[in-house]
């Protein structure tokens, strides 16, 4: 089965290049009294966040054996009005602006511009 990481922990990966051994070597004994290394001997210690938690180092490592896709989270944002009833309006683009239609909602990338300003002005949002 294919894991799903975050782009920093694909790169993080990518730096082993095609050495598997060595990256499970790095990822096992982080926290065994070593620090995180990745394949290019950066060291990850205390002053320097890694790209993924002591916990999720099953995960890499499933990653490593099963292969991995690199996950964005999209978001769909919503919001209330006082004539819908507490029924959600949904974003549905520049043009549209809000719909009762969860299907006609767009997709909104974590790190785009629409995020941004949608999160600014109050909207509530729910992971796709």
């Amino acid at each position: 089965m294919v894991v799903k990481l975050t782009e920093e922990q694909a790169d993080y990966l990518k730096s082993f290049r095609n050495d598997k051994k060595l990256a499970f070597c790095f990822i096992g004994r982080w926290g065994f009294g070593y620090n995180l290394k990745d394949g290019n001997e950066k060291v990850y210690g205390t002053n320097v966040k890694p790209p993924f938690t002591c916990d999720e180092k099953e995960k890499m490592l499933n990653a490593i054996i099963n292969g991995y896709e690199v996950f964005v989270p999209k978001f769909k944002f919503y919001n209330y009005s006082d004539w819908s009833n507490d029924v959600p309006l949904y974003y549905a683009g520049e043009l549209v602006r809000l719909t009762l239609n969860e299907e006609k909602a767009i997709e909104v990338k974590e790190d785009s511009k629409e995020y941004v300003a949608l999160k600014r002005l109050g909207f509530y949002y729910a992971e796709v």
